[in-house]
């Protein structure tokens, strides 16, 4: 009697014991859920603000290359204006000189002839009328030539005064050209790690999708026929189990079995069902995860990527080959680790050989 009811006793512990772990998973996948969730809604918040500053830094941007385009082209402008007047100078002076020379000969003859020679020039006139004409006609000589030069001279000024203006202008223009590739070459930099940091968000928001789809995936209840029976071996028989289902690892339950295999050890499907998820999982490396129907699904972790032989969407069939045993993610040594979710719940494996 005393026996029995010991087995009575620990029948109901073991119950009691799997229904509080049962409800304390399905508490942990929701709050690993929410957290999951929370993240990505965050990480969208930070790409959308990222996205909207890189708009901002691209249009500013476009802004100052018009900028600096209106700022190239007037100094372009600038630079032939230069060049003409600078050739107007040249033939300016030309002129100015050899206008000066004939103004120079006049002076100097009539300094050389002296005030006698020319009045004798004048005195030697048989009238009175042709005196007033030899006078007018000598000072009008003089008067025209010293009015040549000085027209030459005006012009002369007024070109360089223009090319003084256009000089003072493009000084003021240079120092601006160049403050604007300054600004230009920040901007562009600003953009590059700009892009660079929205790339990542991007990178970062469908590893975090991909990651809550996977425990969705494992906390769903699926769909299918499987209708009991033992599952086959997921690896080869030969060998220990190293760490136990539900094993406590400080912390946190250990959610599924472990087998010690040498890399490259088959891995078989436990039992006929469909992928739902194959390839890179935080922690597992590599897994594959396959819906048997009837909210049952088995996991298998620790894979290389090369040792992932299905793809998602594809159906197995009981003991199939489906990958090979890896040393990936968060692994001390190569080995399977094997899981059975029942209902979103994770259960002993053991219970399925």
């Amino acid at each position: 009697m005393k026996q029995k009811l010991i087995a009575c006793a620990l029948t109901m512990g073991l119950v009691f014991s799997v229904g509080v772990s049962g409800v304390s998973f399905a508490e942990e996948s929701k709050k690993k859920e929410e957290k999951t969730e929370k993240n990505l809604e965050q990480i969208q918040k930070d790409k959308k603000k990222t996205q909207e500053e890189l708009n901002q830094s691209k249009e500013a941007k476009k802004e100052l290359e018009k900028e600096m385009e209106q700022l190239e082209k007037e100094l372009k402008d600038m630079n032939i204006q230069l060049n003409e007047h600078g050739k107007k100078l040249i033939n300016q002076k030309k002129q100015v000189e050899e206008k000066q020379k004939k103004f120079n000969k006049t002076v100097k003859r009539m300094y050389q002839k002296g005030e006698f020679g020319y009045m004798s020039q004048l005195l030697a006139a048989d009238s009175f009328g042709e005196f007033l004409n030899r006078f007018e006609s000598l000072r009008l000589v003089v008067k025209e030539d010293n009015a040549v030069v000085k027209d030459y001279r005006k012009e002369l000024d007024k070109i360089q005064k223009t090319q003084d203006q256009i000089e003072k202008l493009k000084k003021e223009k240079e120092p601006k050209l160049k403050e604007a590739e300054k600004k230009l070459k920040t901007l562009t930099g600003k953009i590059k790690d700009t892009s660079s940091q929205f790339n990542a968000l991007a990178q970062k928001e469908e590893a975090t999708k991909e990651d809550l789809d996977k425990i969705k995936n494992l906390s769903s209840t699926g769909s299918g026929s499987y209708s009991g029976g033992k599952f086959a071996y997921p690896t080869t028989r030969n060998g220990r189990v190293s760490s136990p289902f539900w094993e406590n690892r400080g912390g946190y339950y250990h959610k599924g079995i472990d087998i010690p295999r040498p890399v490259g050890t088959p891995i078989f499907a436990a039992a006929a069902g469909k992928v739902i998820d194959s390839g890179p999982a935080t922690g597992f490396g590599n897994w594959i995860v396959v819906d048997h129907g009837n909210g049952l699904k088995t996991v298998y972790g620790h894979m290389y990527s090369w040792g992932v032989y299905v793809h998602t969407g594809q159906k197995v069939a009981k003991g199939q080959k489906i990958g090979a045993v890896g040393d990936d993610g968060e692994s001390e040594g190569a080995h399977l680790h094997f899981e059975v979710h029942k209902n979103g719940v994770p259960v002993n494996p053991n219970n399925y050989f």
